[in-house]
């Protein structure tokens, strides 16, 4: 079953998506976060029954977001939105149409 693509009028939270990269710096690592793009996206908190119906127990989806579709996004990346951040843990292409990704994340 093919999944109901958002509207525009959804799409109405500003997110800023993030790449991390580690440096080693003495006995430390830094990590320090470059900005790939500021985009238009649906956010959608998620249950605590989704979390259990997610694909891998062993990680946490705690918010869904919607943006459209980029080739420059993966798992692994960062969102940072409202205060806070998400590392997204799952990249999928909504209904295989290259018009919208769905990120689930795990807010940190």
């Amino acid at each position: 079953m093919a999944k109901a693509l958002p509207t525009v009028g959804e799409m109405n939270r500003q997110i800023v998506l993030q790449s991390m990269s580690s440096t080693p710096s003495g006995i430390t690592v830094a990590e320090t976060f470059a900005t790939v793009a500021t985009v238009w996206a649906k956010h959608i908190p998620v249950s605590g029954i989704t979390q259990l119906d997610t694909k891998s127990i062993n990680q946490a989806i705690t918010d869904r977001f919607t943006i459209r579709y980029r080739t420059d996004i993966k798992a692994d990346n960062w969102i940072s939105y409202n205060g806070n951040s998400y590392r997204i843990r799952t990249v999928e292409d909504i209904n295989g149409a290259r018009r919208f990704l769905e990120l689930l994340t795990e807010r940190q």
